[in-house]
């Protein structure tokens, strides 16, 4: 019962939110962009740390955050310094170390080329500054392990895991697959998903 009326109140203050976006008076510490185009999908508030801001981008660390998303809609909160990255467009306030905004999830842009000969998905092109440790990967089948590899063929870190591997993705990094022996599979659907937003980065097909 208090669960919802927190997302009851959370709505409330999103809709709020959403009427001093429109307001031409605006607070000191308010950034109010007017993008007709941009649809916002996420909204955050609460305690964060570590601000940056990278270009277009803007990273924190959570202290005690609720995140909700639009669409589709869910209701998450953070408070064990979870690692974030939006787009800096929003509209609301984005403090040192506090967030009351609607906002846009960053969603890094990464290319990758299967090799099926080699059993290797293996990175074309990656936006800077996303880290391996920050990728979600999964497979549709237990039938496939694998595991990250630098272009010089240098272990990131172990079997189907990225957790240790605090580096970069750049161009020429792979993941490396074996496949069970006895009844290996016909394919295998390999899906990216980045942490800090949540967010699907991208779904390749290997042909064993």
């Amino acid at each position: 019962m208090k669960k919802k009326l927190l997302v009851f109140a959370v709505s409330i203050l999103a809709v709020v939110l959403l009427v001093l976006g429109s307001l031409s008076n605006v607070g000191v510490g308010y950034q109010i962009v007017q993008n007709p185009i941009s649809k916002y999908t996420t909204f955050m508030f609460g305690k964060t740390t570590s601000l940056q801001v990278m270009g277009n981008y803007i990273s924190f660390q959570a202290v005690n955050i609720i995140v909700i998303t639009i669409f589709p809609f869910s209701f998450h909160s953070y408070s064990s310094g979870e690692y974030f990255e939006i787009y800096k467009e929003h509209r609301g306030l984005i403090a040192l170390e506090f967030i009351f905004a609607l906002i846009n999830a960053f969603i890094p842009n990464i290319a990758c080329v299967c090799d099926d000969n080699l059993n290797r998905l293996v990175i074309a092109c990656a936006d800077a500054n996303v880290k391996w440790k920050n990728m979600a990967i999964t497979t549709d089948t237990p039938l496939a392990t694998w595991r990250v590899f630098s272009a010089d063929g240098t272990p990131l870190d172990g079997w189907n895991s990225t957790m240790n591997a605090d580096i970069d993705i750049i161009a020429g990094d792979y993941l490396l697959f074996q496949f069970n022996k006895t009844t290996p599979p016909t394919d295998v659907k390999i899906t990216f998903y980045y942490i800090p937003t949540d967010k699907l980065t991208g779904i390749w097909t290997l042909n064993v």
